[in-house]
């Protein structure tokens, strides 16, 4: 199969788009389907069916959970009729978490297309050709089956179409907990996660926010394209890109495509190859012997036949041809035995010397294609690298394929044993820091007892290694502010709070975020009494770090006016005028 891939993928709602206009419009100007509507489209209900080609097939049906249209009617209604949760302010003030139903115009459908670069019409002339068709439109089904699973979907069914120029399928998918099908969508979902992370920080500008998540977007669109060419088209022999991706030439386009296609034909033969070549040398025997008996059987006659001279000749004339023909044959079939099993001989080497890093991929830039190099495990000698590059020839493109795989998995590994070495290293720093905390507990205690005094209990079960329970009680001084928390009496307690108050309230605070570690509320809360106290300071004019106060740099001077007091600055002495004096010497 010659051409490059093509996949798409889009969500739809009940009601199509916001709005109640009977044709919705999507902001971008195109029309907005309904997931109905993307049903009977697919299903080819007449009305909805007008642009394809009269006298086809119906459509074939993959199925997935379910088999027929109906059942993925009603697997989607329920999905649509999901509950989500949201946050509701009650009559006292605070919010709760409650439940509603979800919004008609929000995305429940996830539909997905992959269409082959084969046309109908040849694959209905040509039964083997629709085969094909169909086994690798399903092996895409199960990868979408795969993918979607692993985002919390579950693809119901999947639909071949005969009946429009190409051939291709439709996979449809809900989520049914979740309801929405925006998970589902690569692109989306990965927008999403942008947003959360970046748009309610403080200090962001929304306008680059918005560009990282169109980034963040596309390049999970381009995994999901990848993900479709490694695992399902490359096989295929179909390219990842079509020709004006790389500026191609019609020819440059033509021979790109049979190289492909050619490369996936090899690498389907050489499976079989082997198999085929001991029945062939069988039948290139067969073919000798009978043209030896044909001779015999013709000298046999020659003797009887001696008054039909012409009919002898041409008989002759037969055998010799059919001797030639079956030596040929025997040659072209050893030729082909040697070739096959010079790949086979080469993919055995190359596998190996990529599994023992004697070579290792390279990757393709703007000056060369991908390929093969030496890797670390080489030999040294210069000849030995020759006759390495030379056995693995044969299946060079092939072992690029699996070369890259092993890099990218190669990758992988090192990345993750990075973090577990992180993590490892985390851990003992963390250790350390505890035992000296307890030794240091252990000191003080000690001292508290030598002079009679008690000691508290925190510092008892610190000393004694036991887990340390925080909370607000521990951190005397620090501002712990909860974010339900009512803004009069934030502004009343500050207005209550002088400028050197202020400062140790901040410098506790600060030391408390530091202090906890595993109790991420209460971090939370003091994280938040910190911005508080600093956005506080900076209406004052309060430099937190001096403790001193600077009208002319508040930005609020009303609130600054409530407290002025700080810390003195250092007494400057004038040094008095020098004179001379006469003093007597030793």
């Amino acid at each position: 199969m010659e051409g490059y891939q093509f996949a798409r993928l889009e969500t739809f709602s009940v009601q199509g788009a916001p709005g109640s206009k009977p044709t919705k419009i999507r902001k971008n100007g195109a029309r907005a389907w309904t997931a109905e509507e993307v049903l009977r489209e697919a299903e080819r209900h007449p009305m909805a069916s007008l642009h394809v080609n009269p006298g086809c097939p119906p459509p074939q049906i993959l199925p997935g959970t379910v088999g027929s249209f109906a059942a993925v009617r009603a697997e989607h209604a329920k999905a649509a009729a999901a509950k989500e949760s949201y946050m509701r302010k009650g009559k006292d003030g605070k919010k709760k978490k409650a439940w509603r139903k979800l919004r008609s115009d929000a995305r429940t459908l996830y539909s997905s297309v992959v269409s082959l670069p084969t046309l109908t019409r040849d694959a209905l002339a040509d039964p083997a050709l629709a085969a094909d068709c169909v086994a690798l439109l399903t092996e895409a089904m199960q990868h979408e089956q795969k993918t979607l699973a692993a985002r919390g979907g579950v693809l119901l069914m999947g639909v071949i179409h005969w009946d429009e120029e190409h051939v291709h399928a439709h996979y449809l998918a809900v989520a049914p907990q979740a309801g929405r099908a925006d998970g589902l969508h690569p692109g989306h979902a990965a927008k999403a996660v942008f947003n959360a992370a970046h748009v309610d920080a403080d200090g962001t500008d929304r306008k680059a926010v918005g560009h990282g998540a169109n980034r963040a977007y596309c390049e999970a669109m381009r995994g999901w394209q990848d993900s479709f060419h490694e695992e399902v088209f490359e096989g295929a022999g179909l390219l990842r890109y079509g020709p004006k991706r790389h500026r191609l030439s019609r020819a440059d386009y033509q021979k790109a495509k049979a190289a492909k296609a050619q490369q996936a034909e090899d690498a389907k033969r050489s499976k079989i190859l082997a198999i085929e070549i001991s029945g062939q040398e069988e039948q290139l025997a067969a073919i000798v012997k009978e043209a030896a008996e044909s001779a015999r059987h013709l000298a046999r006659e020659k003797a009887s036949m001696a008054g039909d001279k012409v009919d002898l000749l041409v008989r002759e004339h037969e055998v010799a041809s059919l001797t030639v023909q079956a030596r040929e044959e025997i040659s072209r079939g050893r030729s082909v035995a040697s070739t096959a099993e010079a790949r086979i001989r080469a993919l055995n080497v190359g596998t190996r010397a990529i599994e023992e890093r004697q070579i290792d991929y390279r990757p393709g830039d703007r000056d060369r294609r991908e390929g093969l190099t030496f890797g670390p495990a080489a030999p040294a000698d210069k000849k030995e690298r020759g006759k390495l590059k030379e056995a693995i020839r044969p299946a060079f493109d092939v072992l690029v394929s699996f070369a890259r795989r092993v890099f990218r998995l190669r990758q992988r590994e090192e990345a993750h044993a990075e973090l577990e070495a992180e993590s490892e290293r985390r851990a003992r720093k963390r250790d350390r820091q505890d035992a000296e905390t307890r030794r240091r507990a252990g000191v003080v205690a000690a001292a508290l007892r030598s002079d009679g005094q008690s000691v508290p209990a925190p510092l008892e079960a610190v000393a004694a290694g036991e887990p340390l329970i925080m909370s607000e009680a521990s951190f005397p001084g620090a501002w712990s502010i909860s974010p339900e928390a009512k803004p009069d009496e934030i502004r009343e307690r500050l207005n209550a709070t002088t400028n050197l108050q202020l400062r140790t309230a901040w410098q506790a605070t600060r030391d408390a975020v530091e202090l906890v570690e595993n109790n991420t509320s209460l971090r939370d809360r003091f994280a938040l009494g910190v911005r508080v106290i600093e956005a506080n300071a900076d209406d004052r004019g309060v430099d937190l770090e001096s403790g001193q106060q600077n009208l002319d740099t508040a930005k609020r001077p009303e609130v600054a006016a409530l407290h002025r007091d700080e810390f003195l600055g250092p007494i400057r002495v004038a040094n008095a005028a020098k004179e001379r004096q006469r003093v007597r010497g030793s």
